[in-house]
């Protein structure tokens, strides 16, 4: 079951403009404002509802994408609020309950029957719940009736038909507990606190979707089936089916098969959640000792619902995301240039479970500061509460908007049905329309061009800030920390007096980027079965192209520099993570990074970067219409890219404080433990970063290194996505083959480099961290494969899902160790002979020995006996079920081409993957596991929380 994505103390679920607005405006809103501002706003076209006379909701479409495929999706309105106070948890093991033991499904046989299909447990059949409704998901792998109604007979147990045995309580209750368990941490219990502290009368402060351990400890299965019988009525359940199928024939299976449910009375409703708006302005200081920065925050509270179902909703919806967008911007231009005292600043609008809307601005900094963290902050959202925003910004803001929602209504029509399904169920939940992203396009364009600067000035003055903000700290627990008196003196002192408004920057108007000359076409070669073309431009650039409309009007630029980490020493390791920021935060010597930004503003872009062992990665998202501005970003990037100092200082703040968490968290020391006792004590640079490195990096050593990286370095790209052979290879001459002259990329490069000598196993460590999370984590596993070895990497993959199906049935379901457990194969890329075959998992400390006993003799019994035949072909079903999804996919095929002759990839293996997928037998699985799993290859990793002694005091291993 998924974690909840509305908890607005989950760090999951910060909303900053970006996918709020994508949520309100892709998913909700379909209007315009010169309408009636009553009118609601409509349904996509095509999009069937149907009332059943037992009262349940039924909604179909039709939609080709997967092809073959159906999604259906339940929503369940009744979540956490629903919970009466003996009550709290019963949504959650509800969700859990609902996959053990139902009228048609014993319990035992629902995840085999799925399975069979090839479906993943977690991937394709889930669940997740918020404060309002619990959500139901199945992504079918074929649209026949047969099929269907298989999955629509689940959703009818589901809402009227769970056996809720006795037995299955108490083993779904120890695995729910594993999962708030898993999700523990400094984070996690800061917010847990800090809720109550916001909405300190509300039900949401009692009522996490998750529950906690006390209320799922003292929960029993009786309150379980009261809270199922008051709310799982069939006019409490919505149904939506979208596929590749007639919208009317899957409303009519849907009919047949969820009709026959029985009526009863009752009506849908959902309790009041007793949000209240702050009388007068109040400071909240929460601090944990394992926090390790300053997190803070101005926080407003409107108990308005936020629904968006008018045009008047539309526009207030409209007019909030612009004045969050344009002061977010404000902000950041702030931070890029060093004026800044905090390293990252958001705004965010947090819908309320439909109550309310918090509205926040927040910052991260340096713990130390906290007083110029929150100080500055609080003036700049006052100083725009007073003065507004400048034309320029919300022109800035309505271009982007309008960018945004044209790039989702061009490749809404390619939009995958698990997707339209989650957007249309998502609504349901809100009792929202679901309009089209093409509706959407058209009308926001409409009322955007109607919002105002005053207004929207005025609506960010109204929601942000003011006389009744709260003031919040998240930070360390130190002797030092500022008391709640202090820091409400600092926020209203901050905003007392005169605060002047800014003069309006100078913006200089930029020449155009004049087009480098292109290169040339040396050598080309096309590969049929792959459909892609591959060519070696005359700098010694090796590009890809392939062609694919299935996601319409998207195209997936994926850039390979090789060299960075792999090359690095004792003096200069950390310098390739230190390079990065100029992709990062996109820089270069003729365009500033607020230049870039602004070149990129109100374009369908999105850049990211990355760092692997022996190469540095762009990729680029974006539009065919984009296209050629993207590529002029990244030949910036490419050819004269530049850290600005202010970039550097925020990444060494950012790194040393991860450094810092990672020392105390057990899921994050794990990568540290495993990559000491893997790699020779020597060997600097397969070390991750600590903080000396870090703290030893300086602007003109790193900006050299990645000047020398761009000069020299191999370059090898994928162009993968809806756009043409011709076209895409005339933007790679011009933007890739003008780039400096370099060697070809190819396998043998940083041969030497790579020859590391393995430690000999088996190896074993215990270790433990300085945590009072309540959270160990074990992980058993051996050396895997070569990435360069297709057969062999194949072979253990399909290990990986065989052994998955086992652990999951034993180790969670029959004897509940564990929330969430999977066998992982990561095959070596960089250094031959580092491939990873392990399950990993954490779980309560207490049964940290049990757990990694009970792994190790997972896979003795595996290395003696191999998979059974059952085994084997779920494992091939869910392997061919997931390799026809991602072979369709643009990104998959960027990813494969970006480094295919830097890994030596054949593209047959790739072509050919299902029908060499087929021939991989039982007997070569066992063969391949029994010998990797020698006591030379393997290794086990236990990393206990040192808890406090309750009689002392101190800390000690949890045993």
């Amino acid at each position: 079951m998924k974690s909840p994505r509305d908890v607005p103390n989950s760090p999951r679920t910060r909303v900053n403009p970006t996918p709020l607005l994508l949520a309100l405006l892709c998913s909700l809103l379909s209007a315009i404002a010169a309408a009636a501002p009553t009118d609601p706003l409509p349904d996509r076209p095509g999009l069937v509802r149907e009332v059943l006379p037992n009262g349940l909701t039924l909604l179909a479409a039709t939609n080709a994408t997967p092809p073959g495929r159906v999604a259906l999706h339940m929503v369940v309105h009744a979540g956490s609020l629903h919970e009466a106070d003996e009550q709290r948890g019963a949504a959650h093991i509800l969700a859990h309950m609902a996959f053990n033991g139902s009228r048609r499904f014993p319990p035992g046989t629902l995840a085999p029957f799925f399975e069979s299909l090839g479906l993943t447990f977690g991937r394709h059949q889930n669940a997740w719940l918020s404060f309002t409704a619990g959500h139901y998901v199945l992504e079918l792998p074929r649209a026949d009736e047969q099929t269907v109604r298989a999955g629509l007979r689940f959703f009818a147990d589901v809402a009227d038909g769970l056996l809720l045995l006795d037995e299955e309580f108490e083993a779904e209750r120890r695995v729910a507990l594993e999962e708030v368990r898993a999700m523990g941490g400094p984070e996690q219990r800061a917010g847990a606190r800090l809720l109550p502290r916001l909405l300190p009368a509300s039900r949401l402060a009692s009522r996490p979707p998750m529950g906690d351990e006390a209320s799922l400890g003292a929960l029993r299965a009786e309150r379980v089936r009261a809270f199922y019988d008051a709310w799982r009525r069939p006019w409490n359940v919505t149904v939506i089916a979208v596929g590749d199928a007639p919208a009317s024939r899957l409303l009519a299976l849907a009919r047949e098969e969820l009709g026959v449910i029985e009526g009863a009375p009752g009506e849908r409703s959902t309790p009041d959640a007793r949000v209240e708006r702050p009388l007068t302005a109040r400071a909240v200081v929460i601090t944990d000792p394992e926090l390790t920065m300053c997190q803070a925050h101005v926080a407003t509270i409107d108990p308005r619902p936020a629904a968006v179902a008018t045009e008047a909703d539309l526009r207030r919806a409209l007019v909030d995301q612009i004045g969050a967008w344009a002061m977010q911007r404000r902000l950041q231009g702030k931070i890029d240039t060093g004026e800044a005292v905090f390293r990252r600043a958001e705004l965010q609008l947090e819908d309320l479970a439909g109550s309310g809307i918090k509205a926040s601005a927040v910052a991260w900094g340096e713990p130390e500061r906290w007083r110029d963290v929150l100080s500055q902050l609080s003036r700049e959202v006052e100083r725009t509460r007073r003065h507004g925003f400048r034309a320029r910004e919300i022109d800035d803001a309505r271009r982007e908007f309008i960018a945004r929602v044209e790039g989702d209504a061009a490749r809404e029509p390619s939009i995958a049905s698990a997707m339209l399904a989650r957007r249309i169920a998502n609504a349901q939940e809100r009792a929202e329309p679901s309009p089209s992203a093409r509706q959407v396009a058209n009308l926001t364009a409409a009322a955007l061009s109607t919002i105002t600067r005053e207004e929207v000035s005025r609506a960010f003055s109204a929601r942000f800030g003011g006389p009744n903000a709260l003031y919040v700290l998240l930070m360390p627990e130190s002797p030092g920390a500022p008391t709640e008196a202090e820091t409400l003196a600092v926020g209203l002192g901050a905003i007392a007096g005169d605060v002047a408004a800014e003069a309006e920057p100078a913006i200089a108007e930029l020449p155009p980027i004049a087009p480098p000359a292109p290169g040339e076409v040396v050598e080309v070669s096309l590969h049929p079965a792959s459909g892609a073309l591959s060519a070696w431009m005359n700098n010694g650039a090796r590009v890809h192209h392939r062609f694919t409309d299935y996601r319409r009007s998207a195209v997936v630029v994926s850039i390979t520099l090789a060299g960075g980490w792999i090359e690095e020493d004792e003096r200069s390791h950390a310098l390739s993570a230190a390079a990065l920021t100029a992709w990062d935060r996109p820089a270069s010597h003729s365009r500033s990074g607020a230049d870039i930004r602004a070149m990129l503003t109100g374009r369908d872009v999105k850049l990211s970067a990355d760092i692997r062992r022996d190469a540095l990665t762009l990729t680029i998202t974006t539009s065919p219409r984009d296209l050629e501005t993207a590529l002029q970003a990244a030949h910036l990037l490419l050819s004269e890219p530049r850290i600005e100092p202010a970039a550097l200082e925020q990444w060494r703040e950012t790194t040393l404080q991860a450094i810092a968490a990672r020392k105390t968290q057990p899921t994050r020391l794990l990568s540290e433990v495993a990559t000491d006792a893997f790699y020779p004590p020597g060997e600097r640079r397969t070390r991750l970063l600590e903080a000396d490195a870090v703290r030893a990096v300086d602007l003109p050593h790193a900006q050299a290194w990645l000047d020398r990286l761009v000069a020299s370095g191999p370059i090898e790209a994928a162009i993968v996505g809806d756009i043409d052979r011709s076209a895409a290879i005339a933007l790679a001459k011009q933007y890739l083959g003008s780039l400096a002259e370099r060697p070809r990329i190819g396998r043998p490069l940083f041969a030497d480099l790579r020859r590391i000598e393995r430690a000999q196993g088996p190896l074993v460590r215990d270790v433990t961290a300085p945590t009072s999370t309540p959270q160990a984590v074990v992980l058993v596993g051996m050396f895997g494969a070569d990435a360069s070895d297709a057969d062999a990497a194949r072979t253990l993959d399909v290990a990986a899902q065989a052994l998955t199906t086992r652990l999951v049935r034993e180790v969670r379901e029959e004897e509940q160790l564990v929330y969430s457990i999977r066998a992982l194969h990561t095959p070596a890329e960089a250094y031959s002979g580092f491939g990873l075959f392990y399950a990993a998992t954490t779980v309560e400390p207490a049964r940290a020995d049990a757990l990694r006993d009970r792994l190790t003799e997972a896979f003795e019994a595996f290395a003696e006996a191999g998979p059974t035949e059952s085994e084997m072909e779920v494992a091939r079903a869910q392997m061919l079920n997931m390799l026809d999804e991602k072979m369709r996919e643009p990104e998959f095929w960027a990813r494969v081409l970006a480094d295919q002759t830097y890994r030596g990839r054949n593209l047959d293996d790739v072509a050919q993957a299902p029908q060499r997928l087929r021939a991989v037998t039982r007997e070569r699985v066992h063969g391949a596991f029994r010998d990797a799993w020698r006591p030379q290859g393997r290794f086990t990793f236990v990393i206990r929380p040192a808890l406090p002694n309750p009689e002392t005091g101190a800390t000690q291993a949890a045993q």
